[in-house]
């Protein structure tokens, strides 16, 4: 007989030993593992979807490093030994 509160559900087997190891894994039963992964589904989903992903436009790049170009011709320039 099922708990008052609760029901069954058919899953492959495969499916059942994945959701008990990683449930046991984590000190909780089948049924908690399976909530706390649907809530954070449902938050990646809401982040995703209202758009409160990372905010790249404060992000700026470094400007690239200049190198000093040597004058070859000129009054400056570099002459040989």
């Amino acid at each position: 007989m099922t708990k008052e509160g609760y029901t069954h559900i058919i899953v492959p087997k495969e499916l059942h030993e994945v959701l008990k190891a990683e449930a046991e894994a984590r000190g909780m039963s089948i049924s908690s593992y399976i909530t706390e992964r649907l809530a954070r589904l449902e938050t990646i989903e809401r982040v995703i979807s209202t758009d409160e992903g990372i905010n790249t436009s404060e992000i700026t790049k470094k400007p690239p490093k200049t190198v000093e170009i040597k004058k070859l011709y000129g009054p400056d320039a570099i002459h040989p030994l």
